[in-house]
């Protein structure tokens, strides 16, 4: 019963080093390519998190 949780959240931790390094290298690189990789990155995140907050308030988890 709790084995779909954990999987669940161990998802979201590797989901979130993902993006952390995707982010952190695309911060790193020079020119025109690394502003824009970064900043599609942050619009990306920020869409989903919205999205994510959006369906949980629809369907009341919390």
């Amino acid at each position: 019963m709790g084995g779909g949780r954990r999987i669940g959240g161990l998802a979201r931790v590797a989901e979130g080093w993902r993006f952390v390094s995707a982010a952190s290298t695309a911060f790193y690189m020079n020119g025109w390519w690394g502003t824009t990789a970064t900043t599609g990155i942050f619009i990306a995140a920020a869409i989903t998190d919205w999205l994510d907050g959006y369906l949980a308030r629809k369907v009341d988890l919390g």
